[in-house]
């Protein structure tokens, strides 16, 4: 047990190549029940997971899975399952497979509930949530934390899957329209709590994680110095640990900073850091149409218009694919001249369409206040993306007696 603790210790720390072989060791072991077997190869998979190594979980996964057949102990069977869920979740949150981690953290959630596993409960919380905010749903992602948080502190628990859940009710949250200015304050404060939790532990991936939302936060109130600031702590904090999805994040927020939010903007460093990006996160659709957005957002707003649709045209078909709608919206404040102008031109136009008619009334503002900036052709395809943007209901007309 004393190898479990320190491979539990190198886990949280972000030694990953230490805590797989302290972890690998364990199961080498003469006469490793079946039970113990499955918790062991849970944590490795994990393991794997954050170092980007989806083929290993995988057969980890597998092997995790025949086991359970051995259990007879009903309350050990529901365990194990439970605790391959939420494993073969973290697998698939951190390769880009987010459907797929919601529907294993629903299904680890039942179990763990039924087991009064107060404390994992948490960790199949923590999966919903994080792939809900990939997947766009930022609603549900945040009710879920925010459910999670309660049973926290309904029982008392405070560990890194408490906090974890904190920033990402704001992580959620920061993407939902109608965020005020005080709310934002708020969200400051508390993730601030957190990623002083993280540091005090050594945690290294909740420390990235926290910066990132304590970025984001700032990106919203104007504060671009404090959101680079944040950003770079971030990436100092993973620097020498093997996590490439959260290490290419920070890079590619980072990126975008220097680019669009920086006064001057450092465009050297920024390509740097998304061509490696570019490299390194093949594997995550989510994550190659963000890279391809600020490619496109970058060459149109330097007057490389076929460049621009290039890249606009690979994020837009990544995110039919995949059903990242959503992130298309939240970019509206930008991206709207390149969708009207490549609906003119007949490219991606029924993908875009389809975009509009599940709009908010945001979009319909912004879109409106832009109409005039194109040419007469142009603005014939503007008002007919208005035209399908859905209108709110009439208020009831209400008859007073007097």
């Amino acid at each position: 047990m004393a190898l479990m603790e320190l491979a539990e210790h190198y886990l949280s720390a972000g030694e990953f190549k230490a805590a797989e072989q302290a972890y690998t060791k364990i199961l080498l072991k003469n006469h490793l029940d079946p039970y113990l077997t499955i918790i062991v190869m849970g944590y490795l998979i994990r393991v794997l997971a954050l170092e980007g190594r989806a083929s290993d979980a995988d057969r980890y996964g597998k092997r995790a899975m025949a086991l359970l057949r051995e259990l007879d102990n009903p309350v050990e069977l529901d365990m194990g399952r439970a605790w391959i869920y939420v494993a073969r979740g973290y697998r698939y949150v951190f390769s880009g497979g987010y459907e797929r981690a919601v529907e294993l953290g629903e299904e680890a959630k039942a179990l763990f509930e039924s087991l009064n596993e107060h404390r994992l409960t948490l960790s199949a919380y923590f999966l919903i949530s994080y792939a809900c905010f990939y997947l766009g749903r930022f609603a549900r992602g945040s009710a879920s934390a925010a459910e999670g948080i309660a049973l926290a502190e309904g029982q008392g628990i405070e560990n890194e899957f408490s906090e974890f859940l904190v920033l990402l009710k704001a992580k959620n949250r920061l993407e939902m329209p109608g965020i005020s200015q005080e709310e934002i304050d708020g969200i400051l404060a508390v993730c601030q709590n957190s990623l002083a939790y993280f540091r005090s532990g050594g945690f290294s991936g909740g420390v990235a994680q926290g910066c990132l939302v304590l970025h984001r936060a700032y990106l919203l109130k104007k504060d671009a110095a404090r959101a680079e600031k944040y950003l770079r702590q971030g990436i100092d904090a993973v620097g020498r640990h093997p996590m490439p999805l959260v290490k290419n994040e920070l890079n590619v927020a980072l990126s975008s900073l220097l680019l669009f939010d920086r006064n001057p903007p450092l465009k050297r460093e920024a390509f740097i850091l998304l061509k490696k990006a570019e490299q390194d996160l093949l594997y995550s659709g989510w994550h190659m149409a963000w890279v391809s957005r600020i490619f496109a957002r970058y060459y149109w707003e330097y007057g490389h218009r076929e460049t621009a649709y290039k890249y606009m045209v690979y994020a837009l078909k990544i995110c039919e694919e995949e059903g990242f709608d959503q992130w298309i919206l939240v970019d509206k404040e930008w991206i709207l001249p390149i969708l009207v102008s490549m609906a003119f031109l007949g490219s991606m136009k029924s993908y875009i369409f389809r975009l509009f008619r599940h709009a908010d009334k945001t979009m319909l503002a912004r879109l409106s206040s832009i109409g005039t900036n194109f040419t007469s052709p142009e603005q014939k395809t503007v008002s007919q993306l208005i035209a399908v943007v859905p209108k709110p209901e009439p208020l009831p007309i209400r008859g007073l007696l007097f």
